[in-house]
């Protein structure tokens, strides 16, 4: 009986080590996935993948700017949450049934040099000749808190500009991850006047955005709290379905 105990007690060991291994490998391929697609430095505070279920739950992202601006932070995501495919990701292939992103806050700045953060980010610099990566996404469901707008270029003091946008829009059928980005962007920006402040052209985005399906859900005005909702609601659907993992 003894024998058998310590049997158990390692194997549980094998699968706790196994499932804390496979989160750590998932978390740096998120990293160089959005590091690819956006050029920039992702930071993740967790990341945890179904044992039973093909879920992935990341919470507490951070995207940062490149060098050369006061504050480092141009993004904060406080969840995601992904339903995958296995049986394409064996193949290769990235097919996502549902994405749920959060986005908190966005901040979209003008240094010193009058370079505007967003004209680093790969997905919106143009196409290159290699084919598009493999991607599928079925469900996107976006929620965006506020964006704002910093401007360093007249002095080490800059004006400030804050939007609370507020929205839960679904999305069908995107099919790269240049139009995911581009989709954010344009939900972000498109009813501020940060395009006109910082002098940037949103006519891509805008297009981008006209090419996708009518969001199933329409925007949801003055719904102070969405993304933090919408959080605590990953949590919730991934209770018992995923160990924490620290």
């Amino acid at each position: 009986m003894k024998k058998l105990a310590i049997a158990i007690a390692i194997i549980m060991v094998i699968i706790g080590g196994l499932i804390i291994f496979k989160n750590i490998i998932a978390g740096n391929l998120v990293v160089q996935g959005v590091k690819k697609v956006t050029g920039l430095t992702l930071e993740i505070g967790s990341l945890d993948i179904g044992v039973f279920k093909p879920v992935v739950a990341v919470s507490d992202l951070k995207l940062f700017n490149p060098s050369g601006y006061p504050d480092k932070l141009m993004a904060d995501l406080p969840a995601f949450y992904a339903d995958y495919d296995l049986a394409a990701f064996l193949k290769g292939k990235v097919h996502f049934r549902q994405l749920k992103i959060n986005l908190k806050s966005l901040e979209v700045a003008k240094n010193e040099k009058s370079k505007v953060n967003l004209e680093f980010l790969e997905a919106l610099k143009p196409k290159g000749s290699g084919p598009a990566p493999d991607i599928k996404i079925d469900k996107l469901v976006l929620d965006i808190g506020k964006v704002s707008y910093k401007d360093y270029s007249m002095s080490t003091k800059p004006t400030i500009s804050e939007y609370n946008i507020n929205i839960h829009e679904t999305y069908e059928n995107i099919d790269n991850p240049q139009s995911l980005v581009k989709i954010i962007l344009a939900k972000a920006l498109l009813n501020t006047r940060i395009g006109d402040l910082a002098k940037i052209d949103l006519s891509a985005l805008k297009n981008e955005l006209n090419n996708v399906a009518a969001p199933v859900s329409k925007i949801l005005k003055g719904s102070a709290g969405t993304v933090e909702q919408s959080a605590q609601e990953i949590k919730d659907v991934l209770k018992g379905l995923i160990p924490a993992q620290k």
